[in-house]
């Protein structure tokens, strides 16, 4: 494998487009200005004009979606020179609030706080289920079917235009009381709500001056460190908590209703039949929902002529008519079919096609066209309807149908791929009537097509026969009541109800039988209640489950996986269906519960700020997205964000750090199985950046994998999987120590990297990941007692860190000396980039020293905090719209962010290369999650605790439920994995390192020092840290609340000033000799020591 970057290569993000942004949040912050009419990019150059910012900003005050002034008043001179403040004006209340302890988050309905709420729930790596700020189960994307329009869109628009609640079928829990109707428990219900998220539990209350009940719902699947297997279970455990707060007895009844969601996708009537089963055991009773073939009708023998009734090999569409405009003046020309949609699998020289690029329409627009085609009337006089059918799957808004008599009997939809496979009707029940066909394209959204060619009335269906069995819907899916009150259940709740959700929501309750079937093409509703007489001031909880087991993958969508036409999802190994789910969770669950609320209130039990313990902890859901798979072989794999950009891409996980140390286990996977392994090229050390799903090198995403092996090393309680790979570790670092041509500790040629681009010349961003992963080989060659290769590394490092002075650094920060012999190629130049001194963040997440000076690194995160990061990103946006065009809207104006790079000395005008990725120059613009967390981390670490706090909380504050879901950062798509570097953001706080092998742990806590406690997790076990200081002492505790920690070195750091004297270790009250050193305000303890589930080790200072 060549290690090569390809300067063409374009990643599947879409291009990044100039996006008109929407109306500011809180208009009244946003700066509205132009830039210069003409732009040399010196010093000064890009900024808005004082008659500009006079006219539309005057002197502004930027308000938080909690109505808090935050930053301001600004005036021109604010902005003269660049059009980021140098003086951010932060208001001293909302500085002291970063580091305050403050009050848990709890959002209202009365503040209009929940609308975008969406918190996942499911099990880690099952799919994909929110709960609403209301209380609702939506979004349910468990069934392996590809997403609704609207979710998976790239161009930044989800950001401005979040998604609200909805599901793909029809789902929910009511009230009722002394015999009245009941009341949903979500918005519909009139109720007063409140919601709060601590992930994984979610909180939800209900009270209404008319109820007698106040109702609290905890909902979660379980989950805790360290637990994979506790953490995957594909359930939702949901906890109602009935409390009377009248003077009488209340009888209550709780009731949840479900759509049977089996085969959801396709349910062509004939081809099966949904039933519903009454299922009770030990501890559980409830309703399991399943789907069943039904053998196919014998063909008919003989079979009479085929009739071909279109073709659409013509200019025209003669015999149609055609409304709207989704489908051009005839049909598309398939030999003029633009290359980038692929193989259409037309059958002759033509087909309908609603992307109407036939129209000269750009790519993403190609989408939002609408219409209708409608054939002439016909008489059904075979057995079958072939046909060949492509596009998005939506079978709503994109979709071929039958109609008779006006009404749709029959109707298909493509499965996200512009190929058109073939399709067959079965129409024999409807011989001798007459009928149309109706081609539908009403989204505007993502995969918003349709492709339709070669129909064919025929005696013999040319679709192969599908197994039913064997379609990623195919599966069950279980409601039961798993404790308190009275429980029953009903299998056929309102089988012939047009409308599900009425079932669910206004009489979800009817008596039945043990099984209930019906047709494909009706709908079957299961049910379950548990009645309660509450005394008064009395509580009674109920605690109801919903369980799933859809074991095959959307393999359409992973196509690029080895060996996925025989994968499953995990569970699929562990659970034979949902109702062995429900079997074997009934039976755990006071483990599971207990062991979940320990992790949360272990997490929470901490002095730092709430906002923060949130911040960083939240990000870890997208473990329990869309976004992240986990196969029965066992390889953990990662989208991008969900759906968006395959293969585990090592240059946007290399920021995640929160699963790394929740769940160490799936990031071993992906090191082991796939960058050690299949993406590994034992000939040069090069890794595949995207597996199987694209074989070339990212030089960034090489750098950090190399770093992410040696973290997943440290997170093991032994040397086991450096001793196994270090042959193939040792020679991907060789392989980036091969393109160091002129051993200047520099990298200088093609260096492919995460902003879809092949840039030239050395930069401090790529070198410094360079040196750190140099510096990772060092330290894993000292392990391994290859002394000679830790040798080389030492030197490299050291050579590297005086070049990146030397060569990069501008008496300010770190920028990137571009090739000239390379103008294709974009490039920061001159530029202030966000990740410029990216590799020394990393050594510190860690623990690896430096790989940078400390002078110059400290220099370059000021220029980034002076130059990039600003309390609203309208005026730089404005100001640079005419000289780097493009980028999305992550950050709205009004809202305030880092930016991805800025050029107060100049080089805006030189950014953009003149090659095919010149639309990455956008990517400048934006204010990205991932990076931003990393550079606030990296403040943290380096002292810069005021800095650093500030850029996170003001991403905080972007996602805000007010304006949209907190529990989904968005970049490029949903759940964006990236942005799991906020977890790093809380490991500086606690200045917290961890060597599993060696028996290491250290923590020296960043900001309230004197009074600090956190919670931490090591390799085998978690628990809690807490520190306190006085005059001539220092005491410290480690508790652990879960597993083990074996102990070799504990280090802490005390006063820079003082010294300690003399130690004292107990360990469950039980003194423990330790040794100590100390270096500079670092004091290390030597020892011998183990710290088990429930004890505590005890450490007293006596400080001189």
């Amino acid at each position: 494998m060549e290690l090569k970057a390809n300067a063409g290569e374009r990643s599947r993000h879409t291009p990044a487009l100039e996006t008109k942004s929407p109306a500011s949040i809180n208009a009244s912050a946003a700066i509205e200005a132009t830039s210069a009419e003409s732009c040399a990019c010196a010093p000064g150059c890009c900024t808005p004009t004082r008659r500009d910012f006079l006219q539309v900003a005057g002197l502004t005050t930027l308000i938080a979606a909690s109505g808090r002034a935050v930053a301001g008043p600004f005036a021109w001179s604010d902005v003269a020179d660049h059009p980021v403040p140098a003086d951010k004006k932060f208001s001293p209340e909302w500085i002291k609030s970063l580091t305050d302890r403050g009050q848990p988050e709890v959002f209202t309905s009365d503040k209009n706080q929940l609308t975008y709420i969406g918190m996942p729930v499911g099990g880690v790596c099952c799919g994909q289920l929110y709960l609403g700020g209301d209380g609702k189960l939506w979004h349910w994307d468990i069934l392996n079917l590809p997403p609704g329009p609207g979710w998976n869109e790239s161009d930044g628009r989800l950001y401005a235009n979040p998604p609200r609640q909805k599901s793909p079928f029809a789902q929910g829990f009511s009230l009722a009381w002394n015999g009245g109707s009941p009341r949903s428990l979500d918005s519909r219900g009139d109720w007063s709500i409140t919601f709060e998220g601590r992930w994984p539990i979610g909180v939800v209350t209900y009270r209404a001056a008319d109820c007698p009940l106040e109702v609290t719902l905890e909902a979660f699947s379980p989950m805790a460190p360290l637990e994979e297997k506790d953490s995957t279970i594909p359930i939702v455990l949901l906890h109602y908590t009935l409390k009377n707060t009248s003077n009488a007895a209340v009888n209550a009844e709780l009731l949840g209703a479900m759509e049977n969601p089996v085969c959801l996708g396709m349910r062509e009537p004939g081809k099966g039949v949904l039933i519903n089963r009454a299922v009770r055991g030990d501890g559980y009773t409830g309703v399991s929902c399943s789907a069943e073939a039904i053998k196919p009708k014998a063909l008919r023998n003989p079979t009479r002529p085929d009739i071909v009734f279109e073709t659409f090999d013509k200019p025209t569409f003669e015999g149609w008519v055609a409304v709207g405009d989704a489908f051009g003046d005839g049909p598309l020309n398939l030999a003029k079919a633009p290359e980038h949609m692929g193989q259409l699998n037309g059958a002759g020289t033509g087909a309908v096609n609603t992307y109407a690029v036939t129209k000269g329409d750009q790519l993403v627009q190609g989408d939002g066209h609408t219409g209708t085609l409608t054939s002439r009337v016909f008489t059904i006089e075979r057995d079958f309807i072939n046909f060949r059918v492509g596009g998005g799957r939506l079978p709503k808004t994109a979709f071929i149908a039958l109609l008779v008599e006006g009404k749709v009997v029959r109707s298909s939809t493509g499965r996200q791929a512009n190929f058109m496979r073939d399709e067959s009707w079965d129409v024999r029940e409807l011989a001798g009537k007459s009928a149309t066909i109706q081609i539908v394209d009403s989204e505007r959204g993502s995969w918003g097509q349709i492709g339709v060619d070669q129909i064919v009335f025929s005696d013999t269906p040319t679709a192969p026969e599908e197994d039913l069995a064997s379609r990623p819907d195919f599966g069950t899916i279980v409601l039961a009541h798993l404790g308190g009150g009275k429980g029953e259940a009903s299998t056929a709740g309102a089988a012939q109800a047009a409308d599900a959700s009425d079932v669910v929501f206004k009489n979800p309750w009817k008596s039945s039988t043990d099984e209930s079937r019906v047709n494909f093409g009706e709908r079957a509703t299961a049910a379950v209640r548990a009645a309660a007489t509450i005394a008064p001031g009395e509580s009674t909880t109920v605690v109801m489950a919903i369980a799933w087991h859809f074991a095959t993958p959307w393999r359409d969508s992973l196509r690029n996986v080895t060996g996925i036409e025989k994968l499953k999802r995990h569970y699929a190994a562990r659970y034979k269906d949902a109702g062995d789910v429900i079997a074997k969770t009934a039976k755990d669950r006071a483990r599971l519960s207990e062991l979940t609320r320990r992790w949360v209130k272990t997490w929470y039990d901490s002095t730092l700020p709430y906002w923060l313990l949130t911040r960083s902890i939240l990000n870890n859901s997208i473990a329990a997205t869309a976004t992240c798979h986990l196969f029965d072989n066992g390889r953990f794999y990662g989208w991008e964000g969900t759906y968006c950009c395959a293969g585990t891409c090592t240059h946007v996980w290399q920021y995640a750090q929160g699963l790394a140390r929740m769940l160490p286990s799936l990031e071993r996977s992906a090191r082991e199985m796939v960058d050690y392994g299949i993406a590994f090229h034992a000939d040069t050390g090069a890794m595949d950046y995207r597996a199987e799903a694209h074989k070339i090198v990212a030089h960034d995403g090489q750098c950090g994998t190399i770093l992410r092996f040696y973290r997943e090393h440290t997170m093991t309680p032994d040397g086991r999987m450096l001793r196994e790979h270090w042959p193939k570790v040792k020679k991907s670092i060789e392989c980036l120590i091969g393109e160091d041509k002129d051993s200047d500790g520099l990298l200088e040629g093609a260096q492919y990297n995460t902003l879809d681009a092949a840039w030239f010349g050395p930069m401090g961003w790529i070198s410094s990941l360079y040196l750190a992963a140099v510096r990772a080989g060092e330290a894993m060659a000292r392990e391994m007692g290859d002394a000679e290769f830790e040798k080389r590394c030492t030197k490299i490092c050291e050579v590297g860190a005086k070049s990146l002075v030397d060569k990069l650094y501008n008496g300010e920060y770190f920028i990137h000396k571009a090739d000239p012999a390379h103008p294709e190629a974009n490039s920061t130049n001159d530029g202030c980039h966000i990740d410029q001194v990216f590799g020394q963040a990393w050594v510190m997440q860690v623990g690896l020293g430096r790989v940078i000076p400390r002078g110059e690194t400290l220099s370059a995160l000021k220029s980034l905090y002076k130059y990039s990061f600003t309390p609203d990103v309208g005026p730089y946006r404005e100001a640079l719209k005419d000289t780097v065009k493009g980028g999305r809207w992550y950050a709205m104006p009004g809202e305030g962010g880092l930016l991805m790079c800025t050029f107060p000395k100049g080089g805006a005008d030189r950014c953009t290369g003149k090659g095919g990725d010149a639309w990455a120059a956008g990517y400048f613009n934006e204010c990205m999650n991932g990076f931003e967390y990393q550079v606030a981390a990296h403040m943290v670490y380096e002292g810069m605790v005021t800095e650093g706090l500030a850029i996170a909380r003001m991403l905080h504050d972007r996602y805000h439920p007010a304006k949209r879901n907190p529990w989904n950062e968005i970049e490029c798509s949903n759940h964006y994995a990236r942005s799991m570097a906020s977890y790093g953001v809380f490991t500086a706080s606690c200045g917290f390192e961890h060597h599993g092998p060696k028996g290491f742990i250290a923590f020296a806590p960043k900001l309230n020092a004197d009074n600090f406690k956190a919670p931490f997790t090591s390799c085998q076990g978690w628990g809690t840290f807490e520190q306190r200081r006085s005059q001539g002492s220092q005491r410290c505790a480690l508790k652990l609340e879960y597993g083990q920690l074996a102990l070799k070195t504990l280090a802490l750091e005390i006063d820079a000033a003082k010294r300690a004297s003399a130690v004292a270790v107990v360990v469950d009250g039980k003194p423990v000799q330790a040794r100590i050193s100390q270096e500079g305000p670092r004091v290390s303890l030597a020892m011998d020591a183990t710290v088990r589930e429930g004890q505590s080790l005890v450490v007293e200072l006596t400080l001189a």
